[in-house]
């Protein structure tokens, strides 16, 4: 799974014409490592959406863009669209609830 940063985040989440979903995350955070497997476990099991990390040392700006106020955050796009976000670390049952579209 690609880690992005600030440079990298357009050319493959906002550029990308499929659904993309983005844990925003620290290596500070335990939170954002406890949550790391189930975030990486999902990526198996939805074979439609590309995964990505943010890092959110390495991109304030990004951070900024999208209003991420902490850590783990899970962002879902569409294209260059943002269409949901979950803050948190969340169980994987609600994790794919989420990348389904079901909450």
């Amino acid at each position: 799974m690609l880690t992005l940063n600030d440079e990298t985040f357009a050319a493959h989440v906002t550029a990308n014409a499929g659904k993309s979903a983005v844990c925003v995350t620290g290596a500070h955070c335990p939170h954002c490592r406890a949550f790391a497997p189930t975030f990486e476990a999902a990526a198996s099991a939805h074979p439609g959406i590309t995964f990505f990390r943010l890092d959110s040392g390495a991109s304030p700006a990004t951070c900024a863009m999208f209003g991420v106020r902490s850590i783990p955050t899970t962002l879902l796009f569409d294209g260059e669209r943002l269409i949901a976000r979950r803050t948190g670390n969340l169980p994987a049952g609600e994790l794919h609830a989420f990348l389904d579209g079901e909450t």
